[in-house]
């Protein structure tokens, strides 16, 4: 016999951990943004040549991406910004996901390399910085 439970389906959205793109090329990180992230729209052209930074921003939660590469054309660090009020539950999610080093400090390992995640926290929002 058969049951069907059409409660019990779920959809699953593919989105890698932040530290995931560490090391990534600006065409695999525009690549994998615009596959997997689609709620985040590429600010400008995109490219930010005197910074050499992709950025991208998501209305709805009122957040930045930003990737920024080293002359290699690789991604050095991170950074994200997001409201202050996001703050709690993203550093309940490190604590959960990352070893905690320190006060908004945390890290983990990433193709054998050591990833340090940070938090700095503004009047009206919060950086992590991924590295």
């Amino acid at each position: 016999m058969i049951y069907y439970f059409p409660f019990l389906i779920l959809i699953f959205h593919y989105q890698e951990k932040f530290e995931c793109f560490l090391f990534k090329t600006k065409s695999e990180i525009q690549k994998i943004m615009n596959e997997n992230y689609k709620e985040y729209k590429a600010q400008g052209m995109n490219i930010i040549s005197k910074n050499n930074t992709l950025s991208y921003y998501n209305t709805k939660l009122d957040a930045t991406i930003m990737f920024y590469f080293n002359k290699e054309q690789k991604c050095e660090y991170i950074k994200t910004i997001e409201d202050i009020e996001n703050m709690p539950e993203k550093i309940n999610e490190f604590n959960k996901n990352y070893i905690r080093i320190g006060p908004y400090k945390w890290k983990t390992t990433y193709n054998q390399k050591i990833i340090k995640i940070s938090i700095e926290k503004e009047e009206y929002n919060f950086t992590v910085i991924y590295q």
